[in-house]
């Protein structure tokens, strides 16, 4: 490790990154499991709130850790930073846009299907909006910042 230490704003991107992905997911699994004890017959539903509130501050604290314990020089902070503010966007903005999608699709259903389609519909319009998020700029490396090449010249 080196005595690099990126800015606190750097890693609390890192920490609201972690935190809404984890919100992402974490309601697309409740999702799933509700779905699943449906289909076993358990009329009982979870409360999610506690768990929610604690998943997502701990994604929190641990992108915040992250960030400022694996960034290694201020070149690698700058693209770092990039791709997970990119990668924000896009999640956010994907996760709006699916949803928009998702709910447009449910509303076309015919009646017997339109229950299930209510619940599965958002939770893969989650899944796919977290996969997007992560596969443009991390997996293909397309992002503005890599076709500008401003990470040189970029501040942090």
């Amino acid at each position: 490790m080196t005595s690099y230490r990126p800015s606190l704003r750097t890693a609390l991107v890192g920490g609201v990154h972690w935190a809404t992905t984890t919100a992402f997911l974490f309601a697309s699994l409740f999702v799933g499991v509700s779905i699943g004890l449906e289909s076993l017959g358990v009329s009982a539903r979870p409360d999610p709130t506690a768990s929610f509130v604690v998943g997502v501050l701990a994604a929190f604290v641990g992108g915040v850790l992250w960030v400022r314990r694996r960034t290694s020089s201020p070149n690698s902070a700058r693209r770092a930073h990039a791709r997970r503010v990119e990668s924000l966007v896009l999640l956010v903005g994907c996760g709006f846009g699916f949803q928009v999608v998702a709910f447009g699709l449910v509303s076309n259903t015919s009646p017997g299907t339109a229950v299930a389609a209510e619940t599965f519909v958002p939770a893969v319009a989650n899944v796919l909006a977290a996969a997007t998020a992560y596969v443009i700029p991390y997996a293909l490396d397309v992002h503005p910042s890599s076709v500008a090449r401003v990470f040189d010249s970029e501040t942090v």
